[in-house]
């Protein structure tokens, strides 16, 4: 037994990026943003029939985006990142019991840290917040995601 694909899946979208690097006296700046526009819709001929052709995909997003910013100076960092998830569908059919759409979310992430060089080791420690604003989504249906949340780490390479 093997899976067989019988949908004819239509894929079409662009995507948009630009990054921007440089220095200001010691500072050192990354900047950078992409965005994604997909349409994605399921032109089978099962699809045509059951009025579902032109319905995007479940769980794949029209409009997604990104942006991250990085500053360092001295060895000391800072980063700040965001994610956009666009509505997304969890059912082609509004008939369907369960039909819902999955709002928009953006998330925020930022970090602070320090890189050490030590002869032939070098250390990294960071400290993490993840989901800055503690926002209440859902990537899947009637799953949560977790909230504000934290992470230290520590890197060492040889």
């Amino acid at each position: 037994w093997s899976p067989e694909n019988i949908a004819n899946v239509y894929a079409r979208g662009i995507e948009l990026s630009i990054k921007w690097n440089g220095n200001f006296r010691k500072l050192q700046y990354n900047l950078m943003a992409e965005y994604s526009y997909t349409r994605s819709t399921n032109n089978s001929e099962d699809a045509k029939q059951n009025g579902i052709s032109d319905i995007q995909l479940i769980y794949v997003p029209i409009h997604t985006a990104n942006g991250y910013l990085n500053l360092n100076i001295l060895g000391y960092y800072t980063t700040w990142s965001l994610s956009y998830t666009g509505s997304r569908n969890t059912s082609l059919n509004n008939m369907e019991e369960y039909s819902y759409t999955l709002p928009a979310y953006i998330l925020n992430n930022v970090s602070v840290g320090k890189s050490i060089s030590l002869k032939k080791v070098n250390l990294d420690i960071r400290f993490k917040v993840n989901n800055l604003f503690d926002i209440n989504y859902q990537a899947i249906l009637w799953r949560a995601m977790p909230g504000r949340n934290y992470e230290l780490s520590l890197s060492i390479k040889l």
